[in-house]
């Protein structure tokens, strides 16, 4: 068994895509952009040791009817093991478990790509959580319930509540945490991330629900609200800033994800 993983999702792009691992959204381009290669940690969408699914979209950029790139997309899954020793150059050795086989395509190009795979990943943690909660899709009304939900949180954020809001997220921080190896110095170091992004803009910055996409993961267990702002955002809790030179804009985003539990009718923040 390999002790303390950290898996990662290495990708490049060339067309607008949705990659999901055990149906968890692990990144997405939803606007043309010039994008290369990236290295993204995959292990808050691995819940436990065995086969993860893999499911990959891919469509043409706005304006274009087929994809006609000869290597629109390539994905590589591997790890580093931290408990192995560094190389004589002082780098951590490199496991690949997957690679995406090369996508054909014809010469008239095609509209839509869908790909469904799987790959082996060990890991010394089991998040049994999602058993407790419900699909969101089946309950009524649900889109107007999350809204509710995130407007008494930017409520919370926009009168800078950090207390108040720091126990309503520290249960899903705590549980991410256990898929990222981290110690609690870690875990209050990211949570002092997003109370520097409320400290540094102000309440007339923090945007309203508005504008907004519903995106649903795990099997429907979670649900997000992201923002369509400025030709898309992570989230709807977002606060956005005009540049002093006056040319574009900064933001700064808090992320909420929400699930809920069997036998309740309350809505709660989990990990992803």
């Amino acid at each position: 068994m390999y002790l303390k993983e950290d898996y990662r999702q290495i990708g490049k792009r060339r067309c607008l895509f949705e990659l999901r691992i055990n149906d968890n959204v692990s990144a997405e381009v939803t606007e043309p952009v010039n994008i290369g290669e990236t290295s993204i940690t995959i292990n808050p969408v691995i819940f436990k040791s065995g086969k993860q699914s893999i499911s990959i979209n891919l469509k043409p950029f706005p304006g274009r009817k087929t994809i006609m790139n000869e290597k629109p997309f390539r994905l590589e899954i591997g790890y580093y093991d931290f408990t192995e020793k560094l190389d004589s150059m002082g780098n951590r050795t490199w496991h690949k478990v997957f690679e995406l086989p090369e996508i054909e395509i014809p010469e008239e190009g095609l509209s839509q790509i869908k790909i469904e795979k799987e790959f082996e990943a060990q890991v010394p943690y089991e998040i049994t959580t999602w058993d407790e909660y419900v699909d969101l899709r089946e309950i009524p009304n649900i889109e107007q319930k999350v809204v509710e939900e995130y407007k008494r949180v930017r409520q919370m954020i926009a009168e800078k509540k950090i207390n108040e809001l720091k126990e309503y997220f520290w249960p899903s921080y705590q549980e991410i945490g256990v898929t990222l190896y981290q110690s609690q110095k870690d875990i209050e170091r990211d949570w002092i991330g997003n109370v520097d992004i409320i400290n540094k803009y102000s309440s007339e910055e923090l945007q309203p629900i508005e504008e907004y996409r519903i995106l649903f993961s795990t099997n429907g267990k979670s649900i997000t609200l992201k923002s369509k702002k400025l030709n898309g955002l992570p989230s709807a809790l977002v606060f956005i800033r005009k540049k002093e030179n006056g040319n574009g804009f900064k933001y700064g985003y808090i992320e909420l994800h929400l699930s809920m539990k069997k036998g309740t009718n309350k809505l709660i923040p989990v990990m992803i």
